[in-house]
């Protein structure tokens, strides 16, 4: 446990925007703040968890007006992000909102997050996809969800659209902040549990984030190249061992799961028969194991 002096702290809002950076994710970082320094709504705190930035400062000298909250952590991915929201937990905010620092947010992100938040107690926005070439799919999930969709959990029982850049809670509904080995998909299996505890969630297109896609993502959208097939595999038997320990719900999908993974090799796949254009977090093997 990284430990801090909340009293040291300075909290200037009720709303926490929580961030991890790390030194390759630098270069994007000023996309990254700027997008924060013209949000309509600029009541919020940016907390983040630094995992080995030095002259952390110096990228604030142009976003002054940024109220920002460091605890550096150079733990794994995972526990730099349970780090984070437990630290959120501590100060008490009343609203977290998530954004990953190689990404950037449309100007009305934290105003339409808070604006759910009033309703909802999780919120998961749309994503527009870029990379170094431009943007080049707008509103990706809004061409399997309706606005305004409420998402429950069997809707995220074989993909995932709650990510660390795209989501948004009120902190009260996070109870115990428990790890599971070997977990690989944190955002995944910490909105299942919330959903699975019966949390309501909402999806809304009134605000985007810019997902980039590059190849330091753990996984991109809309890929489905036999590696990403193998890779998604293995961190679905992950994902199902650790829910299957919560609710037998997870068994008979584990069961396929594992099965698929010890006849991988054997698999035609068919991925030129597969029609979505808009592949989730996680979907392609669920794909191939329903066609």
């Amino acid at each position: 446990m990284v430990e801090f002096n909340v009293n040291q702290i300075l909290k200037k809002s009720d709303t926490a925007f929580l961030t991890t950076i790390f030194p390759s994710c630098m270069v994007f970082f000023d996309q990254f703040l700027k997008s924060l320094y013209l949000q309509t709504d600029k009541n919020f705190d940016l907390f983040i968890v630094n995992d080995g930035v030095v002259n952390f400062e110096k990228y604030f000298e142009e976003y002054k007006g940024i109220n920002h909250i460091e605890i550096y952590s150079t733990n794994s991915i995972v526990e730099n992000r349970r780090i984070g929201i437990e630290a959120v937990k501590r100060l008490k905010y009343k609203y977290l909102i998530f954004g990953d620092s190689d990404d950037y947010f449309d100007s009305k992100r934290v105003f339409v997050s808070k604006q759910n938040l009033e309703t909802f107690d999780i919120v998961v926005n749309d994503l527009n996809l870029f990379d170094s070439g431009g943007l080049y799919k707008e509103k990706f999930i809004s061409k399997r969800l309706k606005d305004a969709t409420k998402v429950d959990l069997e809707f995220i029982k074989e993909k995932n659209i709650f990510g660390l850049t795209n989501t948004a809670l009120r902190v009260k509904v996070i109870e115990k902040l428990d790890l599971c080995e070997n977990l690989i998909a944190f955002d995944w299996y910490f909105f299942s549990k919330l959903l699975y505890e019966n949390k309501s969630a909402v999806f809304t297109n009134q605000t985007q984030t810019f997902y980039r896609q590059h190849k330091n993502n753990t996984v991109g959208l809309g890929d489905d190249s036999l590696e990403s097939i193998k890779n998604a595999v293995r961190v679905k038997k992950i994902h199902y061992q650790c829910m299957a320990k919560i609710s037998d719900y997870f068994d008979k999908i584990l069961a396929e799961t594992n099965l698929l993974e010890e006849n991988i090799e054997n698999v035609d796949f068919e991925i030129g028969k597969i029609k979505h254009t808009n592949l989730l977090w996680w979907e392609t093997p669920y794909l191939i194991i329903n066609n």
